[in-house]
């Protein structure tokens, strides 16, 4: 596992050098771009394929994403990236609050940065922070995550435990990080996309795209993803959920146990 991190970073640096020399030859010409920025496992990937089918937008993935390398110089090699991309195309990039800290940028000081370069900032965020956990638990054990209906045959069900000694705590703290999150985008402009109001069924992603596409200026498309939620019932996937579920209905955090 962590070979094949290191092997993620090393190929990342080649395409940081490569950005690099790309701005010294071609300069960024894109008026329309957007960041998709937000907290893992709230539905970026899938914003992101759905976005990606519309005729006029490149969406990458999470340009910032590494491990053990830092980007050298984030600004520029965010120009470089930018240089490739057609100049009648609207491009945009998968942001988290995480991949700032780890290369010690200022989180705050970076999104308006982008603001004021143009960039349109799409904000993803989720209501349920129990099921936000039990779903990144869930990828990191399967080390699976994107889920496509196809997985549906070879998919196999797991089990998870959540430390009832800690999970109040870790709850208490992901409500910190969304408080972070808005004390970053304090004073600019974005949309906000609320996973279970936008995103939880496909019933819902050709309006949220239609809302998103509105606000990057761009036509209606009908947009289509191969992407689905991660199956599960919390009272089955929990192996301990009549503890937990004891816990937390003593809490605020009662709303989280529904399914």
């Amino acid at each position: 596992m962590k070979l094949n991190l290191i092997k993620h970073d090393i190929r990342s640096v080649g395409q940081e050098m490569r950005s690099y020399l790309r701005v010294l030859l071609k300069k960024d010409r894109l008026n329309n771009k957007f960041v998709i920025f937000g907290q893992g496992r709230t539905g970026s990937n899938l914003v992101r394929t759905l976005l990606q089918s519309h005729p006029q937008i490149i969406c990458r993935g999470e340009l910032f994403l590494r491990y053990y390398l830092k980007v050298f110089m984030p600004k520029l090699f965010l120009q470089g990236q930018l240089a490739k991309c057609p100049s009648n195309k609207v491009y945009g990039f998968q942001l988290q609050p995480v991949h700032l800290s780890f290369h010690q940028v200022d989180s705050k000081a970076f999104l308006s940065y982008l603001h004021n370069q143009g960039w349109k900032i799409i904000y993803l965020k989720r209501k349920n922070w129990l099921h936000q956990k039990i779903s990144a638990m869930i990828a990191i054990r399967k080390n699976k995550w994107h889920y496509q209906a196809s997985d549906a045959k070879t998919d196999k069900s797991t089990k998870i435990h959540l430390n009832s000694n800690d999970l109040i705590k870790e709850l208490e703290k992901k409500g910190l990080d969304y408080t972070k999150d808005k004390e970053m985008l304090e004073s600019l402009p974005y949309i906000e996309i609320i996973y279970e109001d936008d995103l939880l069924t496909a019933e819902q992603h050709q309006s949220t795209a239609d809302k998103i596409f509105a606000y990057l200026n761009l036509a209606s498309a009908p947009v289509k993803t191969s992407l689905q939620k991660t199956p599960y019932k919390i009272s089955e996937v929990i192996e301990n959920y009549e503890e937990i579920a004891t816990l937390l209905s003593q809490t605020q955090y009662a709303p989280f146990l529904k399914e």
